[in-house]
């Protein structure tokens, strides 16, 4: 049965309530979507949250401090991956990044106390709502919009490399199509080669509104930037025009690595958590069903 979908004031409560309680933990801040007015608000926001914390190695060590939140439907750890595994005594950021079946979502990031001077130096901050601090910490203010993700005019020498690499890839790529070597075409130019073109697109649009030109984390804000004529190209080079068109290929896929990664699983003996899939897959027939579902 689908958890009742706790409100955003509950989040945030929650999320205050066990700043307040656990000792270690000295400030928080919102950042991300919901400190910024220029991002979508609706449903899918997640709270993208610090806590600046003090004994930081506890925490990463036992995290079990993390049981008021709830039991997430997944959760993920990218500071401590396979192929670079994070070390339980040092002080460097982790994030836990969890996803409750009532659909809320918290992208929650520790940074130890000692190094909140590179987060007051950072030149280019996210922007940032202090929720509290206990340390009264100098310098740690409110973090505007706009100042996150922004495009300045090239320099001469970054011009010709980007376009450089664009040609490059496209020389590239059209070698794997004529190979039919379909997955390295549309890698080069889905994931490389389309960065340049973004690239170029965000310098013209800050060429015709002025730099610099905030266009958001991976340039998420630059459709709504563009002259009409160019978003309707670009939005044909990246994906059908229909909002819906994208459903039945991110379910298919879902279905095809279920199966696929059980029989691997299954050849060599490997754990495979085959329920928190079907959780997962549900979750996206749910979401494709739209709020309200059961």
């Amino acid at each position: 049965m689908l958890t009742p979908p706790r409100t955003d004031q509950e989040m945030l409560d929650l999320l205050l309530s066990v700043a307040r309680t656990d000792v270690r933990i000295r400030a928080v801040w919102l950042s991300g979507s919901r400190v910024d007015p220029a991002a979508t608000q609706d449903r899918f926001n997640d709270f993208d949250v610090i806590y600046l914390v003090d004994g930081l190695p506890s925490m990463v060590q036992d995290d079990s401090w993390l049981e008021p939140f709830g039991p997430p439907l997944i959760v993920q750890r990218p500071d401590d991956w396979f192929n670079h595994p994070y070390d339980l005594t040092s002080h460097s950021n982790f994030a836990y990044l969890m996803y409750f079946p009532d659909g809320q979502r918290i992208d929650l990031t520790l940074i130890a106390l000692e190094h909140i001077q590179s987060v007051l130096n950072d030149s280019e901050p996210e922007p940032r709502r202090i929720l509290l601090d206990k340390e009264g910490i100098l310098g740690l203010n409110d973090v505007p919009a706009g100042q996150f993700g922004r495009v300045f005019p090239p320099g001469e020498r970054e011009f010709a490399d980007t376009c450089n690499e664009f040609w490059w890839l496209s020389l590239s790529a059209a070698k794997g199509i004529e190979r039919g070597e379909v997955l390295s075409a549309k890698t080069l130019i889905e994931r490389y080669q389309l960065d340049m073109l973004l690239q170029v697109l965000a310098w013209k649009a800050g060429v015709e509104r002025g730099f610099p030109l905030a266009c958001g984390k991976f340039f998420k804000y630059l459709p709504r930037l563009l002259k009409p004529e160019d978003e309707r190209r670009l939005m044909g080079v990246l994906a059908p025009h229909q909002r819906g068109g994208q459903w039945p290929q991110l379910l298919e896929m879902g279905v095809f690595f279920s199966e696929a990664v059980n029989e691997v699983a299954a050849a060599l003996a490997l754990r495979y958590d085959a329920a928190q899939t079907g959780e997962v897959l549900l979750e996206l027939e749910r979401l494709r069903s739209g709020p309200g579902s059961p």
